[in-house]
């Protein structure tokens, strides 16, 4: 899609300011940090409570934007000639008005699909499908809140027979906006369970909360289980003409358009689907045995039926299905080499996306990519594509498809190779050197590029932690609300980042802008050095800390006694330090009474320079030791004006997570952020936080227990009554909590584990569930939040996700 100034702002409700308003746009950006190749681009000035995009127009400028969106004429920036800009009274509305006037020209029909999950998954095999036969767009990856469905809208072509819109809610009150902006004509509801439960009073009013989506379609697919009676009645108050074509696997329901009959597993990894549509019957396999897929697969044949495709078409193009990937993972490989797998869908915008990624994590490693033909290759694509590729210096590139292998020599980089067979290029890419490399696969789904990962895996561990770097980023979006604009945050990435992994952590925080990381050891923080992270680091605990630290890896140690104060002089170097007071958890630094020594000796020194001064509350999370809490703030408080007389530029920080929470007027200079950052809030009244860790693991044999019958050593559980037992692939030693008070997550049922964890497995009782050989099990993440497993086994977050053993890999995955 492309825009001329003068009609954008005409969508938006706006004036061209400057510019010439014939000049095109084709990309748009609202975030600087994603912006990598700017020519062409409309930067949009986006207010949040966090920030606002006004802030950063230098920064898009000076990355070759060619255009702004402005809800008010910037400050103090010089704005290029060749600059245009858009005036509107408020980008936000402006965004609203562009994506209802894009969906007014469309001419094909707009399917709106929600859902608890499934939706991204089926709107992708949908897409494979429709599109062999009919134009259609869709929106990219999972862009289904107001920000995502106003790009995908805005971007939608006007000619295309079909365009499939994601909508996600994860509060009351925000369907409307959605349903007033997508208008579809025919809706898909996927599933329905318990994501983002937090802040509905029900699982009802969220249900009808999502049924918004579709108070004016003329259609309805959705799984009868998941819409619920409740759910078809309260929609036909709402759109009393409203077709439903609902599917189900009872097979005794009279109110289905289709019924599966019957489910045969194989022990092949395929299942036998018998369906009955009316008085048709037909049978078709499907290349999935777990009852997530299975159900996806059903939601879009229902969807293939109504459209008027026959069974066997459906048989044909369904049997080729395969898993999704559906967002940007990154995972830890042989040769101290990191790869960053994007293989479901093969565009510029997603590979700017993924290329902003990379770079963000590379750190000092050399980058290759590895890509294959986009789904549409035309002149203008082609011409962009090579732009952005050799504007972002991959030292080796290897290219796919017939159109990339031609063009092999206008690529620009130490090694490029060219194949126009997949399974070359697999073959290929063993017999290279991938030490040091920060690798992206990037492909459509047809060249099947997901293969290398068997390649580059160094785990085969059927467990994972997923860390969503996301979520994270939102956690610090929404602590930054809170957060006074001159305050600055310290990120805790100690311990590996709770387990988390240090150096990609550090490198999402480090592109945040966060002021500073710390860590408990001066190996931790040369680590991170090692790593390309350039923000500054503060060492909690410099034990063994080394002259060399502070010149060479430029770590800043917490000075906390007298004999590291003598030590550090006789270095005869320059060493910024940050003051420990101890005012009360008793651990680590300097007592109130050794105050007036230790200025004068500070005052003294050649050496040691003192940049901040700061101290440990020991009961923040707690209401009810709030009077020494308060003792706690009015001693540090008179501290920190002592050192502020004798040194005026020295910081001062007191708060953590729980203090920046409960006691916001004493955030100084600094706030300490740590298990906040994770998602979890100490102090149960924090609303808007993300799960970042994801527990995960797989379901390995299936079986069922007689009456009478045990498992577990010294028998813990005998079944009184026949017991449908699963046994999954992760145990104590890998940071499960040793405790007969667990539960899992699967096919969308929260069930118990029966025993205390196995050393290497654990066992779920699945008796109410269908699952099979290769089910995903999750342990904790947004179906099962982490405090709710600390409440129930009784150890903190902390140690739930510090403890996760190393073997487990981290995936660490991006939107």
């Amino acid at each position: 899609m492309k825009w001329s100034l003068k009609e954008i702002a005409e969508y938006c409700g706006g004036v061209v300011h400057k510019g010439d308003p014939s000049f095109f746009i084709y990309k748009l950006y609202y975030d600087t940090r994603r912006i990598l190749h700017g020519e062409g681009g409309l930067f949009i000035a986006l207010r949040t409570r966090a920030n606002d995009g006004h802030q950063f127009i230098q920064d898009a400028i000076n990355k070759g934007i060619s255009a702004l969106l402005v809800s008010k004429l910037p400050q103090n920036v010089s704005i290029p000639e060749h600059v245009g800009v858009i005036v509107v009274p408020d980008t936000w509305e402006a965004l609203r008005n562009w994506a209802k006037a894009n969906r007014k020209h469309f001419q094909g029909s707009v399917i709106g699909i929600t859902g608890s999950w499934g939706k991204t998954t089926v709107k992708e095999w949908l897409f494979e499908i429709l599109s062999e036969k009919y134009a259609v767009y869709r929106s990219p990856r999972s862009y289904n809140t107001f920000l995502g469905v106003s790009l995908s809208l805005i971007n939608m072509p006007p000619n295309n027979d079909f365009a499939l819109i994601e909508a996600g809610i994860s509060a009351p009150d925000e369907m409307t906006p959605l349903e007033d902006m997508i208008k579809p004509e025919g809706g898909i509801f996927t599933a329905f369970g318990i994501p983002h439960q937090q802040n509905f009073a029900s699982l009802q009013e969220k249900l009808f909360e999502k049924l918004r989506l579709f108070v004016g379609s003329k259609w309805l697919v959705a799984p009868l289980n998941a819409i619920s009676k409740e759910g078809i009645a309260w929609l036909k108050t709402q759109n009393p003409n409203i077709e439903l074509f609902l599917w189900t696997t009872e097979p005794n329901e009279e109110n289905a358009f289709i019924k599966v009959t019957d489910i045969n597993r194989g022990n092949n990894g395929t299942s036998t689907l018998r369906i009955e549509e009316g008085l048709e019957r037909w049978e078709i396999t499907v290349p999935f045995v777990d009852r997530a897929n299975i159900n996806n697969i059903i939601t879009v044949i229902t969807v293939l039926r109504k459209l008027g495709y026959e069974p066997s078409e459906i048989v044909s193009k369904i049997s080729q299905f395969r898993p999704l990937s559906l967002r940007l993972q990154l995972y830890n490989t042989r040769n101290r080499s990191i790869v960053v797998e994007d293989t479901y869908s093969a565009d510029i915008s997603s590979l700017e996306t993924a290329i902003e990624y990379l770079n963000m994590q590379s750190g000092l490693r050399k980058k290759a990519l590895i890509i294959s033909d986009m789904e549409v290759m035309t002149d203008t694509i082609i011409t962009e594509l090579i732009s952005l590729i050799n504007s972002n210096q991959f030292h080796r590139i290897i290219l796919l498809g017939e159109r990339l292998a031609g063009l092999s020599n206008r690529f620009q980089a130490n090694e490029v190779y060219a194949f126009e067979n997949v399974d070359d290029l697999i073959n290929f890419v063993g017999t290279l050197n991938w030490e040091n490399f920060a690798i992206l696969i990037k492909g459509s789904r047809r060249h099947r590029l997901e293969r290398l990962k068997y390649w580059f895996h160094t785990s085969l561990h059927p467990a994972k932690m997923e860390i969503n770097l996301h979520a994270l980023i939102s956690n610090v979006n929404r602590f930054r609300q809170i957060i006074n604009p001159t305050t600055g945050i310290i990120a805790m990435v100690k311990a590996l980042a709770y387990g988390s992994g240090d150096i990609q952590i550090a490198n999402t925080l480090q592109r945040m802008g966060i002021q500073y990381l710390a860590v408990a050891y001066p190996e931790e923080g040369r680590r991170l050095r090692e790593g390309g992270i350039s923000t500054p680091i503060i060492i909690m605990n410099p034990y063994g800390i080394t002259p060399e630290d502070i010149k060479d890896y430029a770590l800043e140690p917490v000075l906390h006694s007298f004999h590291q104060l003598w030590l550090w002089n006789q270095w005869g170097i320059s060493i910024p330090v940050h003051v420990e007071m101890d005012t009360g958890l008793g651990r680590l630094g300097f007592k109130q009474d050794e105050l007036e020594e230790l200025m004068k000796a500070l005052k003294e020194s050649r050496s040691v320079r003192p940049v901040s001064v700061f101290s440990h509350l020991a009961s923040a999370d707690d209401p009810s030791q709030d009077t020494f809490t308060f003792q706690q703030l009015n001693l540090f408080e008179n501290i920190a004006r002592r050192f502020s007389k004798s040194f005026p530029d020295i910081k001062r920080h007191i708060l953590n997570t729980a203090g920046t929470i409960r006691f916001p007027e004493y955030q100084y200079d600094f706030v300490r952020l740590g298990i906040g950052l994770y998602g979890i809030d100490p102090t149960g009244i924090f609303t808007g936080l993300e799960p970042v860790h994801t527990l995960k693991a797989s379901v390995i044999q299936v079986k069922t227990l007689r009456e009478g019958e045990s498992v577990g050593y010294n028998r813990q559980f005998i079944a009184t009554k026949p017991t449908k037992i699963a046994i999954v692939s992760i145990g104590y030693a890998d940071g499960l909590p040793y405790s007969n008070n667990l539960y899992a997550f699967v096919n969308g049922r929260i069930v118990p584990v029966l025993t205390k964890p196995f050393m290497d497995l654990c066992i779920i009782d699945v008796s109410e569930v269908d699952v099979v050989v290769g089910d995903e099990v999750v342990f904790y993440g947004e179906e099962i939040r982490l405090e709710e497993v600390s409440q129930n086994v009784g150890e903190s977050p902390y140690t739930l996700i510090s403890k996760v053993s190393q073997r487990i890999p981290r995936v660490y995955v991006y939107e």
